[in-house]
C-alpha cells in the first residue's frame, strides 16, 4: 500500500505552568501534524474466535512512515519548528503504530454473520426438499 498525499491535523492549546503556585503562566502551543508518506505491506488473516469470524489486519515491519510536524511555542517570543518537539512527537507516533498495527499485533475486525444466515437458509431449504421427496 502506498500513500503519497498529505493528511493534516492542527492543534492549538496552552500549557499551564503550576509551579511555584497554580496557573502562574500559560504557554501557547500550536502544532500541525501531517502524514507525508505511508508505504507498507498489509496482511489480512481470516480467523474464527469463539465461533465468530474475524479479519486480522496488520502491516509487516518493513513499513515506511514519514511525518511532518510544524510547531509554534510562545506568545511574545515565538519558537518555530523546534526539533526536539518534532522528534518527540514523531517517535511517540511511530511507537504507537508499531505497538498497535505491526505484525504480530494488529486490528481484529468481527465479520457480520449474514453469510452464516444464508448457509442456514440454504440448509433448511435442502432439508425441506429432501423431506418432500421422502413423502412421495
Amino acid at each position: 500500500m502506498d500513500f503519497n498525499d498529505q493528511i493534516m491535523l492542527g492543534i492549538e492549546t496552552s500549557v499551564l505552568i503550576n509551579w511555584p503556585r497554580p496557573r502562574i503562566a500559560a504557554l501557547p502551543v500550536s502544532l500541525v501534524l501531517s502524514v507525508v508518506k505511508f508505504q507498507a505491506t498489509i496482511t489480512m488473516q481470516f480467523n474464527t474466535i469463539d465461533g465468530q469470524q474475524h479479519i486480522s489486519i496488520s502491516t509487516l515491519p518493513d513499513f515506511d512512515l514519514e511525518f511532518g510536524v510544524q510547531s509554534l511555542l510562545g506568545a511574545r517570543t515565538k519558537l518555530e519548528d523546534v526539533p526536539k518537539v518534532t522528534d518527540l512527537i514523531t517517535s511517540k507516533l511511530r511507537g504507537f503504530f508499531i505497538d498497535k498495527c505491526v505484525y504480530p499485533n494488529g486490528r481484529d475486525i468481527a465479520m457480520p454473520t449474514f453469510w452464516a444466515k444464508r448457509d442456514i437458509y440454504a440448509k433448511s431449504q435442502s432439508s425441506s426438499s429432501n423431506n418432500i421427496g421422502k413423502q412421495q
